[in-house]
């Protein structure tokens, strides 16, 4: 698992996981997945960008924010799949070394530690750990 600068050249599955959605076109597969609700309220993420807090208060925040059932419910898939795959969460910051992204990184790691890959809600209550190729056919599982 990596956290590595936007440039659309990196080789994995990449994640991003801001708010804002980026343009794919001219052919150009920049990511492979779009995780907006990972991404750090927007009252956080301003109070951080326009300096009225420090990094490690965003840090305790953002983590946090992380630890809420919801969250966790997002990262446990992700992290199950980074045991597999190369993982990448890409980043669009000047600041390699402060970005929300690593936060994202530090928490899937620690559930790769716990091993504590158990959703509490039941999956088909997560509409984005599913697709349906036709609406009679049962849930086909990413996992």
């Amino acid at each position: 698992m990596r956290v590595c600068k936007f440039n659309g050249t990196t080789q994995g599955y990449r994640l991003w996981l801001s708010e804002n959605r980026l343009d794919q076109s001219q052919g150009k597969k920049r990511y492979d997945a779009w995780v907006p609700e990972l991404a750090p309220s927007p009252a956080l993420r301003q109070k951080w960008l326009k300096g009225k807090t420090s990094w490690r208060a965003f840090k305790q925040l953002y983590g946090e924010e992380l630890d809420c059932p919801m969250q966790q419910e997002m990262l446990k898939p992700l992290a199950l799949l980074a045991r597999r795959l190369n993982l990448i969460l890409l980043h669009d910051s000047s600041d390699s070394k402060h970005c929300p992204e690593k936060i994202v990184a530090e928490k899937l790691k620690e559930i790769q530690r716990r091993e504590d890959y158990r959703l509490i809600q039941a999956p088909w209550n997560q509409p984005w750990l599913w697709r349906r190729t036709n609406s009679h056919d049962k849930p086909n599982w990413i996992f």
